[in-house]
């Protein structure tokens, strides 16, 4: 698939005005991602091309949320060959440079450390391998420099940012509901919330969150000694171990990755959802509490102990059961390398200095679509490194990729394939882009990736005109235009 292939998938449903602009769209795309870049400028070093990019993000009559749409739609499609795909919901945002408070950007973080920028939050498809399928739904908000004047306890559902956790569930259903696909959530601590738990009472909804709040049984359990617990912690605790398995554990800033033994646990518990500021009722969630904890001789020494509580609408009746809801968790780890991609990889969407929200998030739109793009190359290579190449990139781009790799990173005994794998041509791409690989470092991540495939699109650019006009594009062997 060449990249206006993916481009035209990807925005050529577009509910535009006009044709032209739905082929300026699919251009557009086509042109980021073979040059990633925070700028328009940037990316498209033609000053026609810039020019016409600059009039579409910035135009008036062009609202982002019907560009979004049909990337939200496309990504829907390829979910259709999946009974059941993996949706991880999470926030980030984007920090901006914007002293003078006139980009129609908001407060990030405290209002003491004055930073600006664009909130957001992600519905991410991952298919039961875990490999990247692309968005399903996106929120994109900033924030009033005004406080509001009510307080957060007491405000509507409708009035708090927590509105998008439930808000994104219900457009991926809406999305997936002609693909007859079944969408499972993954959310963290955050989602931990009386809106997101209250779904549970709909039987159709599949969800997993991570627990941060201790909360209340809606009918008080026993234990051995005849004495009442009250909370869902002190009921696990009382559970009966189910048995042990591994678990992935991620590196991040405070962890190195690992394998780690975990013991899982897990019971029935009824939750009692209320009010936050009034204390009312709201309904019991009836959910299973899944707890899974490292082994004290599985923790490399210095580091926290792997220990996660997971609320589940899940029917947990077996330790593969359970382990299948720890897993399913473990992959929501992918929505933050996604959201890592559109910052430092893929374009480093911090930098761009569009003067407006509407330009700023229809340019985060298709770089949003483009960050998903790479993301699954890389975790389809890793899922499945031995189907053909062909299947994700052109024959120019996998021509590109072997000359360039066997002029500089050919070891003394290397063979190549004129038609190699998925696996060995993203391998390739990202040594290209600096990626070493060793036994410890097998898979390259987004950053070297994506400085291989500007050089991959570069030479295959070169490629595609000797193709198709015989000749090298200097027009004679000696750079003259004889």
């Amino acid at each position: 698939m060449d990249n206006m292939q993916w481009a035209g998938e990807e925005f050529g449903g577009a509910m535009l005005r006009d044709a032209r602009r739905i082929d300026r769209v699919v251009a557009m795309a086509a042109g980021l991602i073979e040059r990633p870049s925070a700028t328009i400028s940037g990316a498209f070093r033609d000053v026609r091309d810039a020019r016409a990019a600059y009039e579409f993000v910035e135009h008036p009559d062009q609202d982002w949320r019907d560009v979004a749409d049909a990337s939200h739609r496309a990504c829907a499609l390829r979910c259709k060959e999946h009974p059941l795909v993996y949706v991880a919901i999470d926030g980030s945002s984007w920090t901006y440079t914007d002293t003078r408070k006139n980009k129609g950007f908001g407060p990030i973080g405290t209002h003491e450390n004055g930073a600006r920028g664009i909130k957001v939050m992600t519905a991410y498809a991952l298919d039961p391998r875990g490999v990247p399928l692309g968005v399903l739904g996106q929120a994109l908000w900033v924030r009033s420099d005004e406080p509001h004047p009510i307080p957060h306890a007491k405000r509507a559902l409708e009035d708090k940012e927590s509105r998008y956790w439930v808000q994104l569930q219900r457009e991926t259903e809406e999305q997936l509901r002609a693909t007859g696909t079944i969408p499972w959530y993954q959310m963290d601590r955050e989602a931990d919330q009386v809106s997101v738990l209250l779904r549970s009472l709909d039987p159709s909804v599949r969800l997993t969150v991570r627990a941060d709040k201790n909360r209340c049984l809606a009918t008080p359990a026993t234990d051995s000694e005849g004495e009442q617990i009250l909370k869902v912690f002190e009921l696990l605790d009382h559970a009966p171990v189910g048995g042990t398995s591994t678990v992935v554990v991620r590196r991040s800033a405070k962890r190195r990755s690992r394998t780690a033994r975990v013991e899982i646990s897990f019971t029935k518990a009824p939750l009692r959802l209320r009010e936050q500021w009034s204390h009312k009722s709201l309904g019991t969630a009836t959910v299973i509490a899944v707890r899974v904890r490292e082994l004290e001789s599985s923790c490399p020494a210095g580091e926290e102990v792997l220990d996660w509580i997971l609320y589940t609408t899940y029917p947990v009746e077996t330790l593969e059961d359970a382990l299948l809801v720890a897993q399913g968790y473990a992959l929501r780890w992918r929505i933050e390398r996604f959201h890592y991609a559109t910052k430092t990889g893929a374009g480093r969407l911090p930098d761009s200095q569009l003067r407006s929200f509407s330009a700023m998030a229809m340019w985060i739109t298709l770089h949003v679509a483009v960050a998903s793009r790479l993301e699954h190359l890389l975790y389809r290579a890793r899922a499945e490194p031995d189907v053909p190449a062909h299947e994700e990139f052109s024959q120019d781009e996998i021509d590109a990729a072997l000359i360039l790799h066997k002029r500089k990173h050919t070891k003394k005994g290397q063979t190549y394939s004129d038609t190699p794998s998925l696996g060995q041509l993203v391998l390739y791409i990202a040594q290209i882009g600096g990626f070493f690989h060793t036994k410890q470092n097998k898979w390259p991540g987004i950053v070297t990736f994506e400085r291989g495939m500007m050089d991959i699109v570069a030479a295959s650019s070169v490629l595609a005109f000797q193709r198709e006009h015989g000749t090298p594009p200097h027009g004679g062997r000696d750079g003259s235009n004889a």
